[in-house]
């Protein structure tokens, strides 16, 4: 049962960031204008779409771990820091809720990967 969660969490975390990633690379008008109100120029899109889909690739390939690892972090600190941005901006609670969900989805499913059976290091 653990396993399934953990397969499916990933995998809806995995297409939530490729899904993210499209639309910062491919300069969606709504994310353009998200990122304008909160301060961010908007070659800052172009790089987070590009290291959404490193972290990605990161997460997804099983053989180095330590990639798997910063991979998560990485995501933890963009995700943590967009949560804020919108806070910080003075936005509505609201608006950080997608941050927020997948933070806490990035932090489940490394929490599941750490204690699979089997998991070395």
């Amino acid at each position: 049962m653990r396993t399934l969660v953990y397969r499916l969490l990933k995998t809806v975390f995995v297409i939530a960031l490729i899904v993210s990633a499209i639309g910062k690379l491919s300069g969606n008008p709504l994310l353009s204008e998200a990122f304008t109100k909160l301060g961010y120029p908007l070659y800052m899109m172009t790089i987070l779409g590009a290291c959404y889909l490193a972290g990605v690739a990161g997460i997804l390939q099983p053989r180095y771990r330590l990639v798997q690892e910063w991979a998560y972090a990485g995501f933890v600190f963009a995700l943590g820091g967009s949560f804020f941005s919108h806070l910080l901006a003075g936005q509505a609670f609201a608006t950080s809720v997608p941050s927020l969900v997948l933070l806490a989805m990035v932090i489940t499913v490394y929490w599941l990967e750490k204690s699979r059976p089997g998991r070395v290091a």
